[in-house]
């Protein structure tokens, strides 16, 4: 008799439930999806837009051949870059380093630089870059999409952050193939804001 009695009360803990939430269950695919708000801006809506040309490199960089790749290391160049903000304008001095199939001319692409503002007399961005160059239907033309990150170093810009995108379209020819001969580059965006 207290075995059937036990037997009812575990029948009906389990047919009421034991909880006092007398919600339904929510079932995983049921859950409402959280997702975490981002921390960069909408593209279309960037602090500035910007674009560099070529102002200048190293023709003749250390370089060698290794197993069909061309390496390049810390070849010193220079860029103009216009912006639509005054404190990103200016002069950029790196160096890059590249290693590049010598067949198809493509491969990674990485560097660290400064840009020097014109507005700007106390201030330096000092950041990094990396990048992946990729053939076109012209042989000796390439696009290298880069993402670059910069940290502000005196006067206006100090203690600011700086994270951009553009994509440099690089020249070559039969001379240097597949070094770079010109580059510049376009439709780049930019956000940047406090440590």
């Amino acid at each position: 008799m207290s075995l059937a009695l036990l037997l009812m009360a575990c029948a009906a803990f389990v047919l009421v439930g034991c909880s006092d939430n007398p919600a339904a269950p929510v079932l995983p695919n049921e859950q409402p999806v959280q997702v975490p708000a981002s921390l960069e801006k909408h593209r279309d809506n960037p602090d500035f837009t910007f674009g560099e040309r070529n102002d200048g490199f190293d023709h003749n960089p250390e370089k060698w051949v290794a197993g069909r790749i061309l390496q390049m290391r810390n070849v010193h160049a220079f860029e103009i870059v216009r912006a639509t903000h005054s404190r990103v304008t200016g002069r950029m001095e790196h160096y890059l380093s590249l290693s590049l199939n010598v067949s198809t001319g493509e491969g990674p692409c990485h560097g660290s630089y400064a840009l020097v503002p014109d507005a700007i007399t106390d201030g330096v961005w000092e950041g990094t870059y990396q990048g992946y160059r990729s053939r076109t239907e012209d042989p000796f033309v390439f696009t290298l999409p880069l993402k670059l990150v910069a940290h502000g170093r005196g006067g206006v810009i100090d203690g600011m952050q700086a994270k951009m995108t553009i994509t440099i379209t690089v020249l070559n020819n039969a001379l240097y193939y597949p070094a770079p001969f010109y580059w510049y580059g376009t439709d780049g965006v930019g956000f940047s804001n406090e440590h």
